[in-house]
């Protein structure tokens, strides 16, 4: 007989007993095969395959299989075998797999490995075969309801798969010691669980005739005792006694949290009978937010406790706080589970009843669009998904979408092969979403361009952004015109596409191959003579076909950045000017056609383009918005809401993203301006159209993770600790302007808002609080906007600055916040619109705010002066506004404007909130409702967003706290309704205030109802 063989591994003790022994002929009789059993030291063996996420527990019988174990046992041609083991599922049987490495080593990179979050509807505990040649031929699987199943390979039948056998019901529970046995062999398949044969199939005979290398693969689950028994005459004794759990690794000292949170793991069962009864209980109501927080807890309960593990055999480099934020998002679980519990109890007593949010149905035909939202059922919704389909953790937490990308080079990727019908993929897709209850929406990524086309037409590298690629040109065009009828064609009458966005990110800006005809062209549409553009330039051009494409026009692909910008007057500067005007109108025309034909293709899907914060203010970046957001269904963005931490005296990644008052100091929590006003710039083109957060940035994003390189990120990094606030205000507020759909981004390598329970569950909180109150915020996103801001693009244009960020649009962003911070929402007049002769309406818009607006049409002007003359006041900062035009010529002195209000450029720059609190009481327009700190001086905050609105006759405030600590503040409300009330009922936490003393956490959204005055 050959001696036994004992195996020791990197992360701990899991030795290997193996005996084999035979004749030539006949198949060798072995010994019981035990893995994890005591170390004898004069026994070797060759050392398993062993993923680095495998944990072995102190006791040496026991490891954390968050990875694969592989064991070559080196059995062939035996007659009968019986695999046993101990589980203890941390899940439901079991939980979260991310598929990132979670070593620190990992972290120290440039980029960090993405994330996938896996919860499969099956999962193969444990597999056997020969896996060098990936062949595999035995496996014992689990479901998520805890049915176990076994089966094998056999190749006495054409190598198929027997009938197997499987349990009746769910076996495996969460927190509870299981022990499962297999046999195969001339007696049939039989399963047998806790001892108990439960399952034989007598068609399953068949000796083991094929390599055996055993491998448990990651579960998140406790594994052990494993045995390998040549008959089953052990499987009850073995089944006998559970395991004594042990959960201490062989490295360093566990953190107490670790237990803490495995004794919450282990009583998954209780609160899942108690959620049970309540649903029971509540049948038409059911408890939304009770399920929903329990399933966040109880999915990633086990990834946290899977982390507490690894800090103890791969501690953090020296001076990085890598646990902080594991730590805290583990004391959040432990807490939160102790409200849940206090909730339920409350529900249970009657106490306190479930909050009811209607239910979306995942129907196009269905849902509606008016008064910039979707509605179904004679209400207003709101859509907030993931980026990435992940149903088994985001089903009932109120998620109502999700979605995919489409690209040409998946459609087409070679030139020698047909359309590969990726369409058909995506109906699969939506399918199963339908199947959750969700939409489906597309990302059409044109940027995803087959490199063979490039390789055949190099003159089509050219190109900005995402955007590497003359799109416009025929052989581009083709392409992108053929993916989408072909992908489109297989998208047809699937009721739950709701999206179709048509770019992301779009930039372009290049020197194409028809750019000198086609600049040419437009040319003459726009100046009519060749002398009328001499004029316009102070050129002195003999012919058209002399004018060339300007000089700073990139010839290649490059970065928005790295574009070459007119940095003083003069001829440059007035070509840049035409020439941008120029190339959006071409690349707008691009988007007309895509956009026409997903509409002919798919006419109850809503089309919409990515457009990011940036290109609303940049038309250098080649895209129209204004003129985008009218041809689409939806308004399409692409935005921000990035912590900035809660110390005053440092800038974080978000700062310097949105820009400061200060370089170095920030007196907010957040990045608050860029996403809000971009909604009100939006709105104010749209006000028909439901606004999207296609790509919803709740993170700073950098792929340079936390690492001894990297020690102190910004606050928003996503190694760092987030408050749950920072994720419901994001959401809350967005909608309050305007966003009806969400799409949280979870492209970030880790720490995304799927691995983060306490953001995950803001998020799900955020989607139905906007669902069971959003006709109050629909109220408050329809609110009149009677002070309008000039917005346009002869200021941008005629900048010369020289570089890419002008600060021109900080300096816009100063307009909006003054505003919006003494409670108005803004509307915008458009530059465009005045020069087609629209003028406001009086009856709505009571003044104009115009700032850092020098250049103007001429047109424009003369509208703004008819403005002016129909009553409506015209309030400048400073005194050079609107003196020259697009080409930076002065404007006629008799053109000249004279503003029934100059606000001093100077104070305004250093107070804005300030000075248009000033303007606006002299005005008699400061808003009905003020807030004000409270203090020994109560004086009117800065730091608070303010948004009121009328709802079926009651007074509603919305609150929001953007400051880097805690405040407390008081409303002041000087009209009906609500003049003289005393206190308020917060709709979101059903809490009673008084308005004199509103506590507000950082990033706390309050939705105050004013109780009638008595008075």
């Amino acid at each position: 007989m050959r001696s036994l063989h004992h195996l020791t591994l990197s992360l701990g003790i899991l030795p290997l007993a193996i005996s084999q022994s035979g004749m030539a002929g006949q198949p060798p009789a072995f010994d019981a095969i035990e893995i994890a059993r005591p170390l004898h030291q004069d026994m070797t063996a060759p050392a398993p395959e062993l993923s680095d996420r495998v944990i072995t527990l102190a006791s040496g019988r026991q490891w954390f299989a968050s990875g694969a174990v592989t064991v070559d046992l080196g059995l062939r041609s035996i007659p009968e075998v019986v695999i046993s083991f101990w589980i203890l599922p941390l899940g439901t049987p079991v939980t979260a797999v991310p598929q990132h490495t979670l070593a620190r080593s990992a972290r120290a990179g440039n980029k960090a490995p993405g994330v996938r979050l896996q919860f499969p509807e099956t999962v193969n505990l444990v597999e056997a075969g020969d896996f060098r040649k990936n062949a595999r031929s035995l496996r014992i699987s689990t479901s998520p309801s805890g049915q176990v199943e076994a089966n094998h390979l056999s190749w006495h039948n054409k190598n198929q798969w027997l009938s197997g056998v499987r349990s009746d019901g769910g076996q495996l529970v969460t927190g509870r010691w299981t022990h499962i046995a297999y046999g195969i062999g001339q007696a049939g398949q039989r399963l047998w669980i806790n001892g108990q044969l439960i399952a034989h199939n007598q068609e399953g005979k068949q000796s083991v005739s094929w390599p055996l290398t055993l491998r448990f693969n990651p579960s998140m689950s406790v594994i052990g005792h494993v045995r390998i028994d040549a008959d089953d005459t052990e499987v009850s004794s073995a089944a006998a006694t559970p395991p004594v759990l042990d959960i201490q690794p062989g490295g360093a000292a566990l953190h107490p949290l670790a237990f803490e949170l495995l004794d919450f793991i282990r009583s998954a069962p209780v609160r899942e009978a108690r959620l049970a009864a309540l649903l029971r209980r509540f049948p038409g109501q059911a408890a939304p937010y009770e399920q929903a927080r329990l399933n966040i807890l109880n999915k990633l309960a086990p990834l946290y406790f899977l982390r507490l593990l690894q800090e103890t055999v791969d501690p953090a480099p020296q001076g990085v706080d890598l646990n902080a934020f594991v730590h805290g998002e583990t004391r959040w679980i432990l807490d939160t589970a102790g409200e849940w519990d206090a909730r339920v109890a409350r529900l249970e007593s009657g106490q306190a009843a479930p909050l009811a949010v209607p239910r979306i149905i995942p129907d196009t035909s269905l849902v509606s669009v008016r008064d910039g939202a979707f509605w179904q059922n004679g209400r207003p919704i709101y859509l907030v998904g993931l980026q990435t389909p992940r149903y088994e953790l985001t089903r009932d937490l109120g998620f109502s979408f999700t979605g995919h990308t489409v690209g040409p080079s998946w459609e087409f990727p070679a030139a020698d092969k047909p359309a590969r019908h990726t369409g058909l993929g995506q109906r699969k897709r939506a399918e199963e979403a339908a199947s959750y209850g969700q939409f489906w929406d597309i990302l059409y990524s044109g940027h995803i361009f087959p490199g063979w086309v490039l390789e055949q037409h190099p003159e089509l590298k050219v190109g900005l952004g995402f955007m590497r690629h003359d799109m416009m040109a025929k052989p581009a065009w083709e392409i992108h015109k053929n993916t989408l009828e072909s992908v489109l064609a297989d998208l047809k009458d699937v009721p739950n596409l709701f999206g179709f966005d048509l770019a992301n990110e779009p930039a372009f800006n290049g020197a194409t191959v028809d750019s000198p005809d086609r600049w040419r062209a437009w040319l003459r549409r726009r100046h009519g003579t060749l002398a009328e553009l001499n004029r316009a330039w102070d050129s002195n051009y003999a012919a058209w076909d002399a004018i060339p494409v300007p000089d700073f026009v990139n010839r290649k692909h490059v970065q928005p950045w790295a574009q070459k910008l007119p940095s003083s007057s003069g001829l440059e500067l007035r070509q840049y000017a035409d020439w941008s005007l120029f190339n959006m109108e071409r690349v707008q025309d691009w988007f007309t056609r895509v956009n026409r034909i997903v509409k002919n293709a798919l006419p109850r899907t809503f089309t919409y383009t990515k457009m990011t914060a940036g290109t609303a203010g940049h038309p250098r970046m080649g895209i129209d918005t204004i003129a985008n957001v009218r041809m689409t269904d939806l308004i399409g963005t692409d935005s921000w809401w990035v912590f900035n931490g809660l110390d005053q005296n440092r800038v974080g990644s978000a700062d310097l993203m949105s820009g400061v008052h200060s370089e170095k100091t920030s007196i907010y929590s957040v990045n608050w301006t860029p996403g809000l006003m971009l909604y009100d710039v939006l709105s104010s083109a749209r006000p028909d159209a439901p606004a999207v957060n296609a790509e919803f940035h709740l993170f700073n994003d950098s792929f340079t993770g936390m690492s001894a390189e990297n020690p102190d990120p910004a606050p928003g990094h996503w190694d760092r600790p987030i408050p749950p606030n920072h994720f419901h205000a994001g959401i809350w507020q967005q909608a309050v302007h305007g966003q009806a759909m969400s799409n949280l981004w979870t492209h970030w390598p880790r720490n995304n808002i799927s691995e983060r329970p306490g953001a995950l569950d803001a998020a799900s909180r955020a989607a139905m609080d906007l669902n069971r109150l959003a006709p109050e915020v629909h109220a408050l996103h329809t609110t009149p906007r009677p002070i309008a801001i000039l917005w346009g693009r002869s200021p941008v244009l005629a900048h010369t600055h020289g570089e890419w960020r002008l600060p021109i649009y900080r300096q816009w962003q100063t307009l909006w916040e003054g505003l919006t911070l003494n409670g108005h929402r803004p509307a915008y007049l458009f530059e465009r619109d005045l020069a087609a002769g629209q003028r406001p309406d009086p009856a709505k818009t009571k003044a104009i705010l115009v700032g850092y607006f020098t250049h103007i049409d001429a047109k424009a002007l003369e509208t703004l002066k008819a403005a002016r003359a129909s009553g409506i006041p015209i309030w400048t900062v400073g005194k050079d506004n609107l003196t020259r035009d697009p080409y930076d010529r002065p404007q006629p002195a008799a053109s000249l404007l004279e503003p029934d209000r100059v606000l001093d450029a100077a104070a305004f720059a250093a107070d804005p909130f300030a000075e248009t609190r000033q303007t606006l009481a002299a005005a008699g327009l400061l808003p009905d409702v003020q807030v004000v700190e409270t203090g020994p001086i109560s004086t009117p905050t800065r730091l608070v967003h303010l948004r009121t609105a009328i709802h079926n006759g009651s007074r509603l405030v919305n609150l929001c706290n953007y400051a880097r600590q805690d405040l407390s503040v008081a409303v002041r409300i000087t009209a009906a309704p609500g003049r003289n009330a005393t206190h308020a009922i917060d709709l979101l936490t059903g809490e009673r205030l008084s308005l004199d003393n509103i506590p507000l956490e950082v990033e706390q959204v309050r939705l105050l109802q004013v109780e009638a005055s008595t008075m």
